[in-house]
């Protein structure tokens, strides 16, 4: 398709996205070859095999010298201490026991002594290197996996402000009217649609496709899901007369290939069939369906309406995405608010693979007018990151502190910090008030589990 048709609308995050999978993909070649990821599988036939070759090559050049004792620079442990910093300490040290044998098999008592000062020297040197490269190693997944959080969660806040904006924009022009904004509206029908879910993998396109299309005046469109073998031709979903789907359609590819929002500049343009592709993708799980529209006004066809389209089906599915997190939390504590359940999953997850520990405190005081003041201290001490959640009940109040990747030790300087603010700011003193704080590390297994035993901890019960 020429490019005076065809149009690709990227928003804020999907150029930072874009970027970074540039950046990622340039670097993954390099980093594949000289430093993989994980332990490969034929590793350790790859360092033998690499050794033999390197002994071998030195027995052909200097066949009195195969370990190259007399050079001026052990270059054999050089090849060593690559394979240590490959791999990490435990094929480090095999690459150094093939040395060791090659210096038994080899060795020639009437011409040199057995060098076992530099045989112990190289084997001290390989633990060395290779314990420092399985530190290392480990420290750079911690991190890229708090990365990833980090980037879930900057995703998440972009498409809820943009969505947030849009709303108000909208409501601004044609809904004022209404009680509801944008977001409530389609957060409701996310949460009918998982009262009803039926097995479904994607439940509630039908009524999805209905809303947006009254939102963003799409008048002839289908929902069409894809599958391990491709954009699967059977609608989920659809508004208007029935239509087949062209999978050689230029405009269609474009959006598969680049999972951007594709449309039409042109109305009339006769390269494409659709007017506009609309790709769903949710964080976790990448591409999951392609919103084809074939007809809608041409008034509607602009930037900010699509952009709105797309923000109204992304914000769905990705909210569709956390269903089983966020349903696991609440049918231990059901009153969880549906944030902090999600958050919590999600730091459980983050604790599981990566070993990043997280924390979640418990405030709780006997009588409720004491919980605001202290939630504004709270509000005031809290971090970006950080979700507060208070829990009312007739005798007790109990307010839960979320804290991401914080363990129990800063959490303990939290804890201080807030009494002290208490103490300054409210003269209250919450020891002598008997206000019991607990302070518990984010399990990587059953969060809900360990948050329901907060909830009826003790006291709390």
């Amino acid at each position: 398709m020429s490019a005076d048709i065809m149009s690709t609308v990227i928003l804020p995050q999907d150029s930072g996205r874009r970027v970074a999978a540039d950046h990622a993909r340039r670097e993954s070649r390099y980093l594949a070859i000289v430093a993989p990821n994980g332990l490969r599988s034929f590793a350790v036939l790859e360092v033998v095999t690499g050794m033999a070759a390197a002994l071998g090559l030195a027995y052909i050049l200097r066949p009195d010298d195969p370990l190259l004792i007399g050079s001026p620079y052990p270059w054999l442990w050089l090849l060593a201490t690559i394979f240590a910093l490959r791999y990490g300490a435990l094929l480090g040290v095999l690459s150094g026991l093939c040395i060791v044998a090659a210096a038994w098999l080899f060795h020639d008592a009437a011409q040199y002594p057995m060098p076992t000062v530099l045989l112990a020297g190289g084997m001290i040197q390989l633990v060395v290197v290779g314990h420092c490269s399985d530190v290392w190693v480990g420290r750079l997944r911690r991190l890229n996996a708090a990365n990833d959080y980090l980037g879930e969660r900057l995703g998440s806040l972009i498409t809820n402000h943009y969505l947030l904006r849009a709303s108000h924009e909208h409501m601004e022009r044609e809904m004022l009217g209404r009680s509801v904004t944008l977001r409530d509206a389609i957060a409701q029908l996310r949460k009918a649609s998982r009262a009803n879910l039926d097995g479904q993998d994607v439940p509630g396109m039908q009524q999805l496709l209905d809303y947006a299309a009254c939102v963003s005046s799409v008048d002839h469109a289908a929902i069409y899901r894809m599958t391990d073998k491709g954009l699967s031709p059977d609608a989920l979903a659809s508004i208007g007369p029935n239509f087949p789907l062209d999978l050689d359609d230029p405009l269609l590819r474009a959006c598969l290939e680049s999972h951007q929002l594709t449309h039409l500049r042109s109305p009339d343009g006769e390269s494409s069939t659709y007017v506009a592709c609309v790709p769903l993708i949710a964080n976790e799980r990448g591409l999951i369906a392609v919103l084809v529209v074939r007809g809608m006004p041409f008034l509607a066809l602009n930037t900010d309406n699509l952009q709105l389209l797309r923000a109204l089906l992304n914000y769905y599915v990705d909210g569709l995405a956390h269903t089983a997190v966020v349903k696991d939390i609440q049918q231990h504590v059901p009153t969880c608010p549906e944030e902090f359940a999600l958050e919590l999953g999600r730091l459980a997850r983050l604790t599981n693979e990566a070993g990043i520990p997280s924390t979640l405190m418990a405030f709780e005081f006997s009588r409720d007018a004491l919980s605001e003041p202290v939630m504004d201290i709270l509000r005031s001490e809290r971090r970006t990151l950080d979700l507060i959640w208070l829990h009312a009940t007739e005798q007790t109040s109990i307010v839960f502190v979320l804290l991401p990747l914080t363990d129990t030790v800063r959490a303990q300087g939290c804890r201080l910090r807030v009494k002290r603010q208490c103490q300054d700011r409210l003269a209250l003193d919450l020891d002598a008030m008997d206000v019991h704080i607990d302070i518990v590390a984010v399990p990587a297994q059953a969060p809900g589990l360990a948050l329901r035993r907060l909830l009826y901890r003790g006291h709390h019960g």
